[in-house]
C-alpha cells in the first residue's frame, strides 16, 4: 500500500508543477482567455 501511495503522491506534485508552468505560461493564458471567451459567447446562445 505504501507503494501505491507513494505512486500517487509523485503524480499528484507531478501534475502540480506541469499545472503551476502552464498557469504561469503568459502565452497559454492569452489563448485560455480567448477560448473561455468564445465559450461564454456560445453560451450566451
Amino acid at each position: 500500500m505504501a507503494i501505491l501511495e507513494a505512486e500517487r503522491a509523485h503524480r499528484r506534485a507531478r501534475l502540480r508543477a506541469e499545472a503551476e508552468e502552464l498557469r504561469n505560461a503568459p502565452e497559454d493564458a492569452a489563448v485560455s482567455r480567448a477560448l473561455a471567451a468564445e465559450m461564454d459567447e456560445t453560451r450566451a446562445w
